[in-house]
């Protein structure tokens, strides 16, 4: 167990390394801490791994892009593989850092997704939380299940993002309340336990929080566990009970149905569509318009008149782009849409006419 007066020894560096089963679509290759060492650097030409840091405690300077950055505590960084940097602790005030190192698509895409497609600093950052949460994991248990890792390793990307793109400034209570759910997604919450954050009642909490967001906070907290359900069905090989266990649904019964729900499709349906894509789309949040079964992938409208049927659809991403190979029929509930578009047709196709003479 990893305790504070650690932090305060002085020693080289704590290393634990991953030792179970890693894909090319995510590989974690270790994680640890650096203590105080006025010597310590780091210089790499051409990596071929993502760097997480976060500075705890000393000053350090990070160089990539042709700048110089100094760090102090609360700062972190992300570093990306196959680019020059060269980081190195002060020699007067050496540095405390902890730190992740992994490989694989999935780092890339959630990255570029979160709009960290570079090599980045961010001042005042002070949440080492997740980055901690991993060192723990793999120091109790090198070969653990891969993807507890990833999902920690998610939390930290978003909160990297908002914090660096200045989503997060706002220590309002819908805000407070907002960041308590992104930090606790993998857990069975309820209201009472949002409310509790900013000491208001539960109507008071709802009614603050869809003031702000324009939807109530269980509607923003399924949307994210959802979002990382999609994210982790595109990205991972996880079974769909393990998503479920992961992200603390009742049983797989209630996260399947929740899941069609949201998406018009089912987690295996989701999951064997995507397979053939090439484009990969940001997940959710989305709301959800009533009576209108919605993919994350794409928005479609069907439009029957008495002279036929015409289907218009457009595949819209989560960031605005159109993927260059929408394949919208998935994203139909096929019961709706025969009722609505094939039907009338069958109808009309198979009605007996009179017989000529």
């Amino acid at each position: 167990m990893i305790t504070k007066r650690d932090l305060y020894e002085i020693h080289s560096e704590k290393i634990c390394p991953y030792t179970g089963m890693a894909s090319p679509e995510f590989a974690p290759l270790s994680a640890g801490i650096s203590y105080r060492d006025p010597y310590y650097h780091i210089r790499r030409f051409n990596g071929d791994h993502y760097v997480f840091e976060c500075v705890l405690q000393g000053t350090g300077y990070v160089e990539f892009n042709g700048t110089l950055t100094r760090l102090t505590a609360g700062d972190a960084y992300i570093l990306h593989p196959c680019t020059f940097h060269h980081y190195y602790s002060d020699h007067n005030d050496p540095w405390v850092k902890i730190w992740f190192n992994g490989q694989g698509n999935l780092i890339s895409h959630l990255l570029s997704d979160y709009q960290l497609g570079f090599n980045c600093c961010v001042r005042n950052f002070w949440k080492s939380d997740y980055l901690m949460q991993i060192l723990q994991k793999l120091e109790k248990e090198p070969s653990l299940n891969k993807n507890e890792l990833a999902l920690l390793l998610h939390q930290h990307i978003i909160q990297f993002s908002e914090q660096l793109n200045g989503l997060q400034t706002d220590t309002s209570a819908p805000q407070i309340m907002k960041t308590y759910i992104e930090q606790n997604l993998t857990a069975p919450l309820n209201i009472a336990d949002i409310a509790a954050q900013v000491h208001l009642s539960n109507s008071r909490a709802i009614h603050l929080f869809k003031e702000t967001f324009h939807m109530t906070p269980y509607h923003y907290y399924l949307s994210r566990k959802l979002a990382i359900a999609q994210d982790l069905l595109r990205s991972t090989e996880m079974s769909i009970q393990e998503i479920s266990d992961l992200l603390s649904f009742p049983d797989y019964r209630h996260f399947t149905n929740l899941f069609k729900r949201w998406t018009g499709v089912t987690p295996s349906w989701f999951r064997n569509d995507l397979s053939t894509r090439d484009d990969y789309v940001k997940p959710l949040p989305l709301r959800r318009r009533a009576g209108v079964p919605c993919h994350s992938i794409t928005k479609s409208t069907c439009k029957h008149s008495d002279s036929g049927c015409s289907t218009t659809s457009s595949a819209t991403s989560l960031s605005g782009a159109a993927p260059a190979v929408p394949n919208t029929f998935a994203a139909f509930d096929f019961k709706i849409l025969s009722k609505v578009c094939f039907l009338p047709l069958i109808n009309t196709c198979f009605t007996r006419s009179p017989k000529s003479s």
